[in-house]
């Protein structure tokens, strides 16, 4: 027999070989360790074809997953009945289910030879416990919704009324998934002020702290209840106020760069700029400028982040000092809480790390994808093809920014989650042996 078919047949049995093995992980283990659902995504990964659309998606979920730590720490409300914290991790595969038709309508996977990321369906369930409406990482920066605006997310409908009034179908009708978008399609090159009428940013989304507030000892987040409970409060709240403010600074100046970029990229297409200036070696300037401050406050925020880091050493060896039952139960979910952290920040990681795979090639048959894109695919592609279009023509110029976005946000929250997960639960195993004797 021919050696080049022997070896295409191999590959042909190893392909399905290595997709029946991610198939199995995923739908066995997708609610598991970070470290499993990263060899499923790399199996997944392994069977499609190279697609920009798939690296931007890959890219926007890690984004996402990425600023999770941020929320579930600043605006999570907690107690000692809190449930979310565990669920972050120990969901059933019967609550996978919907999500996965969900991710799977869009066809973006599908139509490039796969099937659907295995993390990317994680995130979202892990974002269905923190958010009423996630975020939507495709959308501008500072970008806001408006009343009545309609739009699909991970594969959902919603429709924001308000920030107190979102309508959520997972099985909308075919009328308002075309709505939805259109406006999407649309509204993704268009950056909308918030109108003060209980609207919000996209990218930040709507977190449900009704659903999140259970118990009559809520605190309004981990670090308000870290802050109290801990021996060293008042130490802690001076450092994670530092924190907080070094972070925000660099968020924004981030943000204006990505702007002035995107407004360098229409100019270069004869369009209107979102920003103030006009020329492209004008921005040029500003993102050299912006770029020099930005290193500034890298570093200020690399302080922050250490001075943060060390007002935890040693507080598990603090024993006693935490007695009340309901306190050390709230740390208890602090703990859980810790653990979803640490493995969606994981999750992020394997994702960019599973798209620096894919991007070069992606990026040399960029042309055919296009080409392919609008060949007017059958289905629930076809319906959808608008939307991915845009997509890609609006994220395809942040690839490399974004990739240092993730990856900086990774190396300083993942270490600052494992002091906080160690120390937390080193005081509670002490203070548990503490209170028998």
């Amino acid at each position: 027999m021919n050696l080049s078919v022997v070896l295409i047949k191999e590959n042909k049995m190893l392909k399905k070989m290595i997709f029946a093995c991610a198939l199995f992980v995923s739908v066995q283990i997708l609610s598991g360790c970070a470290a499993v659902r990263g060899v499923a995504e790399g199996g997944m990964a392994y069977l499609e074809n190279p697609s920009m659309e798939l690296v931007l998606d890959r890219l926007n979920t890690a984004a996402a997953a990425s600023r999770l730590g941020d929320v579930i720490f600043g605006e999570a409300p907690i107690s000692d009945q809190s449930t979310w914290p565990k669920a972050m991790e120990t969901f059933s595969m019967s609550e996978l289910q919907p999500i996965i038709r969900a991710l799977a309508l869009d066809g973006a996977y599908a139509a490039h030879g796969g099937k659907i990321s295995p993390i990317k369906a994680h995130i979202v369930q892990v974002q269905h416990q923190i958010y009423k409406v996630p975020p939507d990482m495709y959308a501008s920066a500072r970008s806001c919704y408006q009343r009545g605006e309609e739009t699909i997310i991970n594969g959902y409908y919603y429709k924001i009324n308000s920030a107190h009034n979102v309508i959520f179908k997972s099985a909308p009708s075919i009328s308002e998934i075309k709505n939805a978008l259109v406006q999407g399609a649309k509204n993704i090159f268009i950056t909308t002020k918030c109108s003060g009428q209980g609207t919000f940013p996209k990218q930040d989304g709507l977190v449900d702290y009704q659903k999140l507030s259970i118990g009559g000892n809520t605190y309004k987040s981990i670090w308000a209840a870290l802050i109290d409970i801990l021996p060293n409060g008042k130490e802690l709240a001076a450092a994670q106020e530092d924190y907080d403010e070094a972070k925000k600074k660099l968020k924004q100046k981030s943000e204006e760069i990505s702007i002035l970029k995107k407004d360098k990229r229409r100019l270069k297409r004869n369009e209107k700029p979102y920003g103030r200036y006009h020329s492209k070696a004008t921005i040029d300037e500003q993102i050299n400028i912006k770029k020099a401050e930005m290193q500034t406050l890298k570093e200020a925020f690399k302080e922050k982040n250490n001075i943060l880091k060390t007002t935890f050493d040693g507080i598990s060896e603090h024993k006693g000092t935490v007695q009340d039952p309901r306190k050390l139960k709230t740390l208890e979910n602090i703990v859980a809480a810790c653990k979803g952290v640490k493995g969606v920040l994981y999750d992020s990681l394997s994702l960019t790390t599973t798209a620096l795979a894919k991007l070069p090639s992606s990026i040399t048959g960029l042309p055919n994808e296009f080409k392919q894109l609008t060949s007017r695919p059958k289905g629930a592609q076809y319906v959808y093809l608008p939307i991915r279009l845009a997509r890609l023509r609006f994220n395809a110029g942040n690839i490399i920014d974004n990739i240092k976005t993730i990856a900086s946000v990774i190396k300083n929250d993942l270490g600052l989650v494992r002091k906080i997960h160690k120390e937390v639960k080193g005081l509670i195993k002490i203070n548990a042996v503490d209170s028998t004797t």
